[in-house]
This record gives structure tokens, C-alpha cells and sequence, in this order.
């Protein structure tokens, strides 16, 4: 594990953005590593919209966020209901 996510020179949003992803990150102790879940289940637990949790999501891919691997799948096919998992991108060097 990388540790907190690097905070360089960010904006008041960046900041904030960092601070959810702080806390989606420690939601199992880990990054949802090996744990499918789905918007509304993360949402309840760190009592952020669905909005908000699908958009930090898309941020941790960026790479000042950790360039984490974020995995999606349907939870039921029938269904439009994703799951989502959040994996560490191990980076070489």
C-alpha cells in the first residue's frame, strides 16, 4: 500500500476530493481491494451521495489520486446495478 494519497499544491475541491477518497479507501481497512460494492452500499456507509461516490470513483484513475484500477460489473444481469472495486495499480520502477 502507497500510503495516504500525495497532496501537492491542490485546490479547496482537490483537497476535499482527497478527504472522501480518504475515507473510501479506509472503508475496509484496505482500498476496496477484492470487495464488489455497489454506489448505494459505499454511500451508506460514508453517508456521501451516489453522485459524489461515482465521481470519486472517475478520480481515483487520475493519476494525482493514485491511479488506482477501478473495476466495474453488473450484480445482477438482469439488473442496471453496478458493483464497483478499487485496485491498487502496483507502478514498476
Amino acid at each position: 500500500m502507497s500510503g495516504p494519497i500525495d497532496e501537492p499544491k491542490w485546490s479547496a475541491k482537490d483537497k476535499t476530493r482527497a478527504d472522501v477518497l480518504q475515507l473510501m479507501l479506509s472503508l475496509t481497512g484496505n482500498p476496496v481491494v477484492d470487495q464488489w460494492l455497489t454506489l448505494a452500499e459505499i454511500s451508506q456507509a460514508l453517508g456521501y451521495p451516489e453522485a459524489s461516490i461515482s465521481a470519486r470513483l472517475r478520480d481515483f484513475r487520475k493519476k494525482k489520486f493514485g491511479s488506482y484500477h477501478v473495476s466495474r460489473r453488473r450484480r445482477v444481469a438482469e439488473a442496471a446495478i453496478w458493483e464497483y472495486r478499487v485496485l491498487e495499480v502496483i507502478h514498476a520502477g
